[in-house]
């Protein structure tokens, strides 16, 4: 809309704009026999931000409601204001380079007494792929698999501990194992305003290719390599202190 907003530019630091990415297997576990963890998994703003939610272990990962609301509410207020400058960065990798981490693998091992046997793994390709065994010592032993999704893990983008955080809870109680601390958070696309991720395609391009007009922003960056949500360096901060 081009409504005075009395303001001259908006800066977007990593910003989810087409969908945050948290692992399904966590949000499986969290389920399972985690309810702190599973409020914040069915909190507003998860639900929000979220390019895919399961509100349980038991359902198909889908675009959450609360997102659908929230989306159709930007589009009919006339999506991103017109008038100010619109700059956003995207911690993650722009020339289409994963983060190494690879489908398919155990990220989080269980070995404590509470969850032993439980393990947790990447996102991987391909239909009713295995993405977390669930074991607990008073509950039904549970498998989840998931169909249709890509190996959004290991795609560029800015990255959260996500299994690392994980891990380190359970390590004070018990014992974990953890093989891939780090994972995709916010893919690049979505940081720079490629549409939904749904509609963003191959999340391992090459953003310097793409029509600059595809982008919902007037101006953005990319790291040179994938970096931590939110982290600020010197590449990125340098480009962002030079256009303000």
């Amino acid at each position: 809309m081009r409504l005075d907003h009395q303001t001259a530019t908006y800066l977007s630091y990593d910003g989810p704009h087409g969908g945050a990415a948290i692992p399904i297997a966590l949000q499986a576990f969290a389920h399972y026999r985690s309810p702190a963890f599973a409020d914040q998994i069915n909190s507003p703003a998860a639900r929000q931000l979220l390019w895919r939610h399961i509100g349980s272990e038991d359902e198909v990962p889908a675009t959450g409601a609360l997102r659908r609301e929230l989306l159709a509410d930007l589009n009919r207020l006339g999506a991103w204001p017109a008038r100010p400058r619109k700059l956003v960065v995207a911690n993650g990798a722009g020339n289409g380079a994963g983060n190494g981490v690879p489908p398919g693998e155990v990220a989080l091992k269980v070995t404590g007494p509470l969850f032993k046997g439980t393990n947790l793994l990447t996102q991987a390709e391909g239909s009713d792929v295995l993405v977390a065994e669930l074991r607990a010592a008073l509950g039904k032993p549970k498998d989840i698999v998931t169909s249709d999704l890509p190996a959004i893990d290991g795609a560029p983008g800015g990255t959260l501990e996500s299994f690392g955080i994980l891990a380190d809870v359970l390590n004070r109680y018990g014992a974990a194992e953890v093989f891939h601390r780090s994972v995709n958070f916010v893919p690049t696309l979505s940081a720079l305003g490629f549409g939904d991720l749904d509609g963003a395609g191959d999340l391992f391009v090459d953003v310097s290719g793409l029509p600059m007009e595809e982008s919902a922003f007037d101006d953005f960056v990319y790291s040179s390599m994938n970096t931590p949500h939110c982290v600020i360096t010197e590449e990125l901060a340098t480009w962002v202190l030079d256009r303000l």
